[in-house]
């Protein structure tokens, strides 16, 4: 890592804002999710650069014993086919 402070940011934001500031002497790392999102944001002057580095499932928590658990205690049981979750 470059220990050059001018290099370094401390929010997504900042990271975006200096990305298209920089004229293409700037990348920025972020989730891709957030990338998907910054990409179709206006001014939409950034871009993705390769592949994703992994590939992230989610989850959703709940209470030991909830409802939303298992079938035959709720008429709305979560399930893992309930959502299918893609880019942007």
């Amino acid at each position: 890592m470059s220990r050059d402070p001018s290099l370094s940011v401390k929010t997504t934001d900042e990271g975006v804002q200096k990305v298209r500031q920089s004229k293409g002497k700037y990348a920025f790392l972020l989730e891709s999710t957030m990338n998907d999102y910054y990409n179709q944001k206006k001014p939409c002057n950034t871009m993705n650069v390769g592949d994703n580095l992994d590939s992230k499932g989610y989850g959703i928590a709940t209470p030991i014993g909830s409802d939303l658990r298992s079938a035959h205690h709720s008429s709305h049981p979560i399930s893992s086919d309930l959502v299918s979750v893609s880019s942007l």
